[in-house]
């Protein structure tokens, strides 16, 4: 970069963190599906661009967050595993970032489990397993049809 210009890279590279912060900045103002669109045009732009796995998975990891505050933990807890594989990838797993991201996954991984505990619980006694796509509708567990 000569005489301080920064080049069309660098550019991208403000944008994209531009982009991140506003996403997480409409997702703390509740407008979550357009903070999910503007993560995921960050995203596209990161790798379309080669800015790099670290930055791919801050842009991940803040999509995934977007995931969960919408309910969507199974896409949720996707994110979080891309953004750690790319982050273990580059940088090991002694960093902040990596324990921020496993974090943010044990979170949702926890909600899950305890989700999973309550209605297999609710469930129990009622339900019989499912014999397969022309059995009785599924029951709140997920694996099971329950018995009227």
């Amino acid at each position: 970069m000569a005489g301080g210009a920064c080049s069309g890279k660098c550019r991208i590279l403000g944008k994209v963190g531009d982009l991140c912060r506003g996403g997480m900045a409409l997702c703390s103002a509740g407008e979550n599906l357009l903070a999910e669109r503007v993560l995921r045009i960050a995203l596209d732009m990161s790798r379309e661009h080669g800015l790099g796995p670290v930055l791919e998975a801050k842009a991940v990891n803040n999509l995934g967050l977007v995931l969960q505050s919408e309910g969507r933990s199974r896409e949720a807890l996707d994110a979080f595993g891309v953004a750690l594989g790319l982050i273990r990838g580059r940088v090991g797993t002694d960093n902040k970032l990596y324990r921020t991201v496993n974090n943010n996954y044990q979170q949702v991984l926890g909600v899950q489990v305890a989700e999973y505990k309550r209605v297999t619980e609710a469930c129990a006694g009622r339900c019989a397993p499912s014999t397969g796509p022309m059995s009785d509708p599924a029951c709140a567990c997920g694996r099971m049809a329950c018995r009227n």
